[in-house]
């Protein structure tokens, strides 16, 4: 994905002018460069956000001043600072990257399936973390992990960091022991198990469903 900017020269609590204009203000930082003030058209930007995943590789082609030269980086998306009343974009950061050297981000986790034990009304599908460390090369680097939840049959069930399957070239930069998904068992459904009552209660309910309710 490409994305043409300009250099910005308004800084500071200035900045405030260029996001009534329609304009978003970011920087640029990375290895081996010093931080480039950027301004960029909002509907463009948000355009850009939209159609490209996380962790997506952008190249910014940043304008010159006064040469008519522009200045391309390969970047990745670092931090998004939002308006908490009207969710607009306030700044954000690029990454500059390299693209032969391997990096660490963040990933996030997508649960997909069902879970036996949860139809069978065992317990809640609780999300423990919602996203991960991986390492590898920016163009591997996925914009989400899918970890499968079929398999969690019996209350208590539990599935680890380790246990995520990760694409060729990435490698698991978490604790592997970390708890990703589990099944938290229902007090009244344990209490009638130990009596050697039939546990139905919320059978049907989907992970979804749960997740909501967690």
């Amino acid at each position: 994905m490409e994305l043409k900017v300009q250099a910005r020269s308004v800084l500071g609590k200035k900045v405030k002018q260029l996001r009534r204009a329609g304009v978003v203000p970011a920087n640029i930082y990375g290895k081996g460069l010093d931080s480039v003030a950027i301004q960029v058209d909002a509907p463009e930007l948000k355009q850009l956000l939209f159609d490209t995943g996380r962790n997506a590789i952008i190249q910014v082609s940043v304008a010159g001043k006064g040469t008519g030269k522009a200045a391309s980086h390969d970047v990745m998306v670092r931090d998004i600072a939002r308006d908490p009343v009207t969710g607009g974009i306030l700044h954000v950061d690029f990454f500059k990257v390299q693209l032969s050297q391997p990096i660490q981000v963040e990933v996030a986790i997508s649960l997909v399936g069902l879970a036996p034990a949860v139809d069978l009304g065992l317990g809640t599908l609780v999300h423990g973390v919602n996203a991960l460390h991986v390492e590898g090369l920016p163009a591997h680097l996925p914009s989400f992990l899918e970890l499968d939840v079929s398999g969690m049959a019996e209350a208590h069930s539990v599935l680890y960091a380790r246990e995520v399957t990760l694409p060729p070239g990435l490698t698991l930069a978490s604790d592997p022991e970390q708890v990703v998904a589990s099944i938290a068992g229902r007090r009244g459904v344990e209490t009638a198990a130990a009596e050697g009552e039939p546990t139905t209660e919320g059978a049907g309910q989907t992970g979804a469903e749960n997740s909501a309710e967690s």
